[in-house]
């Protein structure tokens, strides 16, 4: 009876809007009658339909489970307010289409973000994680990853280069995927699937190898890239799983195997080289032992030796929520470490790359050039989106204003240069849809991982899921989100959707069951909502 009301009461403002409001509303003259009433007949349209979604959803007694949908929902019809709303609302790109829809060049536009949500969207009611799938997926990282390896040694294999662009080096293209940058982002979205699922899936022997023998290779190629960012995601990445997944004996001999093939990777990623000899137009592969190679054969010989103690002391065990924090400590004290040295120990004047970067990030002395030329670009992105702040200017905008932007200001490097994203997912929706659009975007990651956080230890495969999506999330913090690796991460968000509503539904109806149970006993003791963790696969 309440909903009903409310749902009448919603009806009701619609033909007050619809039948009194619109045949009089005007903001303009003539010239732009139609598109004025085009504008009123959808965003009412959008907020009737928001407003029954809204009011259905929050009477359910469930409606917590659908947050994510809601604010995905709302950031789509953000971006359409924002159309509306952009300065270039109507006008077309170099190709003849319209700006908004189709963006300038990275696929960015309305049409492309209401794709990838109906992926999501589909993909969290009819696709599920299965081990059979992450087994073929092991395979097809570790022959994509054997690819890179031989690109970077300079050979043509499969003759993914066309012969007249290929000099020996790959400089700008790898394996399957496109551009290093977009290589070092699938990376970090699709490793964790076989690093963590590694650890939480019951394997045999065979596809034990292969996913080891997949983790340690990728690991290679990630590093031998020379993109810093991919280095900034696997950090946190290890940082945040590692005392996640420290929860029984099983876990943590399965977690130094994985830290081991890490190890292994790192260390002879950091021992090779490839240097290209353009006089000969070849690729010369060169070895050396560095202090960083030192290192991690160290970590690696530390981490297999606790695996062997534990393989040979099958009675040893200890309270792993205590390890836990132990972890969670000793990675506090190597951040705290890692900033002394920076802001204290370190020469940022000789310093070069990322360790320059870090020098001058701690000592708050960032220049525009910094994280190849990401600080400056995020600066004047700042400033830019200043302008448009509530609703930014729409949808694949970026590109032109950006460049007007520059201009006026005098940001020479890209007065002349195509720049089509801000190279931060985060900073280029808000200078394209604004502050409403940045919140509902993350309103809906961050009900997404509280969902997750919530029931990861009820069901191994949010593990995995979210250990993907919080790759892919520190990746585009760094970098853009393009049509040939993001549709993996709505996928994998859609099947954790599916993943969360399945164990809540089981938490709650084994809540019920202990709730009946409690009151057929008579007993004193309160029913809890807590239930039992679910079968590891």
């Amino acid at each position: 009876m309440k909903q009903h009301k409310r749902l009448q009461a919603i009806g009701e403002m619609a033909v007050f809007l619809f039948m009194i409001v619109f045949p009089v509303f005007v903001w303009t003259d003539y010239s732009d009658i139609t598109a004025m009433k085009l504008a009123f007949f959808l965003v009412c349209t959008l907020g009737f339909g928001l407003s029954v979604v809204f009011c259905k959803l929050m009477l359910r007694k469930d409606w917590k489970e659908y947050l994510p949908d809601l604010f995905l929902f709302t950031f789509l019809c953000s971006g359409v307010v924002s159309w509306f709303n952009s300065p270039y609302f109507g006008k077309n790109n170099d190709q003849g289409f319209d700006y908004n829809l189709f963006g300038a060049g990275r696929f960015d536009g309305l049409i492309f973000l209401a794709a990838y949500a109906l992926l999501y969207w589909l993909s969290s009611r009819y696709c599920r994680l299965q081990l059979k799938y992450v087994r073929g997926f092991a395979i097809i990282l570790l022959a994509m990853c054997v690819i890179a390896v031989i690109q970077l040694s300079g050979i043509n294999v499969l003759h993914l280069y066309p012969p007249s662009s290929y000099k020996g080096h790959p400089d700008e293209f790898l394996s399957t995927i496109g551009n290093v940058d977009v290589m070092a982002g699938f990376l970090c979205l699709m490793m964790p699937m076989v690093g963590v699922g590694y650890v939480v899936f019951k394997l045999d022997k065979t596809f034990s190898a292969i996913f080891l023998a997949a983790h340690t290779v990728g690991i290679y190629v990630m590093l031998s890239l020379g993109v810093d960012m991919s280095l900034v995601g696997l950090l946190a990445l290890v940082a945040v799983m590692t005392p996640i997944l420290i929860r029984s004996r099983r876990y943590v001999e399965k977690l130094l195997e994985v830290g081991a093939s890490l190890a292994l990777g790192a260390a002879v990623a950091f021992c090779v080289d490839y240097r290209y000899v353009k006089a000969d137009a070849k690729t010369i592969t060169e070895f050396h032992f560095s202090l960083a190679t030192a290192v991690a054969l160290g970590v690696l010989l530390i981490l297999l030796a606790a695996r062997l103690f534990l393989h040979y002391k099958p009675d040893f065990d200890l309270p792993w929520k205590k390890v836990q924090w132990c972890v969670i400590g000793a990675e506090a004290a190597l951040v705290i470490a890692a900033f002394c040295y920076f802001r204290f120990a370190c020469d940022s004047a000789s310093a070069k790359g990322f360790t320059k970067d870090l020098s001058e990030l701690v000592r708050g002395q960032l220049s525009d050039t910094a994280g190849h030329n990401r600080i400056g670009i995020w600066r004047h992105a700042l400033q830019m989106a200043k302008r448009h702040l509530w609703l930014g200017t729409g949808c694949g905008t970026f590109a032109e204003t950006f460049r007007d932007f520059a201009r006026e200001v005098g940001y020479e490097r890209y007065i002349n240069r195509n720049l089509d994203f801000a190279h931060n997912e985060y900073v280029h929706i808000l200078c394209t849809m604004g502050v409403a659009g940045l919140v509902f975007y993350l309103g809906y990651l961050v009900t997404m991982a509280w969902r997750a956080v919530r029931y990861m230890y009820r069901n191994p495969k949010i593990l995995v899921l979210g250990a993907c999506a919080f790759g892919y999330c520190v990746w585009v913090f760094f970098c853009f989100s393009i049509c040939i690796v993001t549709p993996l991460f709505w996928v994998i968000m859609g099947m954790l959707a599916w993943e969360i509503r399945k164990t809540a539904k089981e938490c709650r109806r084994q809540f019920a069951v202990a709730e009946e149970g409690v009151a057929d006993s008579d007993s004193a003791l309160p029913p809890t909502e807590e239930a039992a963790p679910l079968q590891e696969e």
